[in-house]
């Protein structure tokens, strides 16, 4: 007796469909995990650079006083804020939110080591910002660096990190 042809396929033929296309769903899911850490680290960089402009818009129109916030009530407390001392070199290490709001000093040690779950004032930090001061040669200038890093939770070497420069005026 004879066997008329099938049309069906074949066990070999199902069995390469099925590792082709578990290979080409792999491939596609790890191009999609890729793609999502470039547009989260993206969206980080936007959100330091923002922050990063909107200090120094601060600074600028606070100038040449060059008051900055440190706390969450800065418009009411008076110890919530600061003044940047432009006449002579300086650093200064600040915390903020995710929101953007500042949450207080740190000490040049917490900046560099970050690593904790950032908790200042029971407040979850994101970003860390160093804001260094310099004479400028020209007279009655300075000029400041303002460095944002995060994720404020990996030390400061592992962070990313956006640096503005500006000069302001140190006296009237």
């Amino acid at each position: 007796m004879k066997h008329a042809p099938s049309s069906a396929f074949s066990l070999l033929e199902v069995s390469i469909t099925i590792i082709l296309v578990t290979l080409a769903m792999v491939t596609i899911l790890h191009l999609w995990k890729t793609v999502l850490r470039i547009a989260e680290s993206r969206e980080r960089h936007e959100s330091e650079l923002y922050l990063a402009k909107s200090i120094a818009e601060i600074l600028q129109a606070s100038s040449p006083e060059s008051k900055i916030a440190i706390g969450p009530q800065w418009k009411n407390l008076a110890v919530d804020s600061i003044t940047l001392d432009l006449k002579i070199p300086n650093e200064y290490y600040l915390a903020y939110t995710k929101m953007g709001e500042p949450a207080g000093l740190l000490e040049q040690r917490e900046y560099q080591q970050g690593g904790r779950e950032a908790s200042l004032r029971k407040v979850p930090i994101k970003s860390i910002v160093k804001i260094s001061t310099s004479p400028s040669p020209v007279l009655g200038l300075s000029q400041i660096f303002i460095d944002v890093s995060s994720p404020a939770k990996k030390p400061e070497k592992e962070r990313d990190h956006v640096t503005l420069s500006l000069l302001l005026p140190s006296e009237f």
